[in-house]
């Protein structure tokens, strides 16, 4: 038995069923604590054994209180074992990346530094509604000691841009593609993005290196929808506007209600019918009003593949609090 294995196997060990708990205060609690800690970036490429040891972790919680949600579990838990599926909704930016690059409206940034020998070279990046990529290449690296790297924004970066996301993977000897996918807030995704930034640690090595480049957004346009659907638990999705952005993606809003605010509403999937093409391109949604929990009406964006002009319904698939889902919502 390998080392990580027996690491997991410990860890599964330990786990024992529990007298049942009061769920939804234990929910309320985590959620409370949860949303009172900063927000840590994603890092992507997560080595088995971690992977292994975050499924147990989690198993021994969804065993004792019943399940939680925590909007800043990454898409590595998607691919673990017993809590696979519940996570699955949490995903990066690759799949909007290839959409912008594909559509030809990602911008050539330019900007290079070195440090100790290792060259971090800015290749290319994109403003696509609120959502912000940057992508480069490192040459130099001797051995990658770790999978993420460091960002800091200096004073002149929007004040509402965070980091969801880093990335780095190997593409040959010493050489290494990296990226950082990041949110705005609504106002400044409209205007010209500068973004001073610094990479203190890249692979497990220090810098600093610097940079410093500015950012135009996509042109949109923005249409009212109306439609909606009933879910379980006497919940709700209401259509409320489709933007298209210049980049060849797109971003659905809607509201969704809840009785008492206490019901975790999620989409996994978007279709304009139930065997058509997939048009969800990130299953994190953004969330533009109703953000505290507890409140019955939230606006979320989710952002999309542009869909075909004269589209007659969407079919929507997805869960509340673990009951699947599946609608289809008339638009108009």
């Amino acid at each position: 038995m390998t080392e990580e294995n027996k690491q997991f196997r410990t860890l599964v060990d330990q786990v024992t069923v529990v007298s049942p708990a009061d769920v939804a205060q234990t929910k309320t609690t985590i959620q409370r604590t949860l949303a009172s800690l900063p927000a840590r970036p994603v890092q992507r490429y997560l080595r088995p054994w971690h992977i292994g040891v975050a499924s147990a972790l989690i198993a021994l919680v969804l065993l004792t209180i019943g399940g939680i949600v925590n909007p800043t579990m990454n898409r590595a838990l998607a691919q673990a074992p017993i809590v696979g599926q519940f996570f699955a909704r949490f995903s990066d930016g690759d799949a909007l990346s290839v959409v912008v690059q594909n559509n030809g409206r990602s911008e050539r940034v330019h900007g290079q530094a070195t440090v100790n020998g290792l060259t971090l070279t800015l290749e290319s990046a994109y403003v696509e509604g609120q959502t912000v990529g940057i992508e480069g290449i490192a040459t130099g690296v001797p051995a990658k000691k770790d999978d993420w790297f460091d960002v800091k924004l200096g004073t002149q970066a929007p004040a509402s841009f965070e980091t969801k996301s880093t990335e780095v993977r190997k593409l040959g000897k010493n050489r290494y593609y990296f990226a950082l996918f990041g949110t705005l807030s609504i106002a400044d995704s409209r205007r010209i993005v500068y973004l001073p930034l610094t990479i203190d640690r890249f692979a497990g090595y220090r810098g600093p290196w610097q940079f410093s480049f500015k950012l135009t957004p996509s042109r949109s346009t923005t249409t009212p929808l109306s439609g909606q659907a009933q879910l379980p638990n006497q919940t709700q999705l209401t259509l409320t506007q489709y933007t298209r952005y210049s980049g060849g993606t797109g971003l659905l809003t809607l509201q969704q209600s809840t009785p008492d605010g206490q019901l975790e509403i999620s989409i996994r999937s978007i279709k304009p019918v139930p065997t058509g093409a997939e048009l969800l391109l990130n299953a994190n949604p953004l969330y533009l009003e109703g953000t505290k929990y507890g409140e019955q009406k939230t606006v979320v964006g989710y952002r999309i593949k542009q869909y075909p002009a004269g589209i007659k319904n969407l079919y929507i698939t997805g869960d509340v609090d673990g009951r699947a889902y599946a609608v289809t919502i008339p638009v108009k």
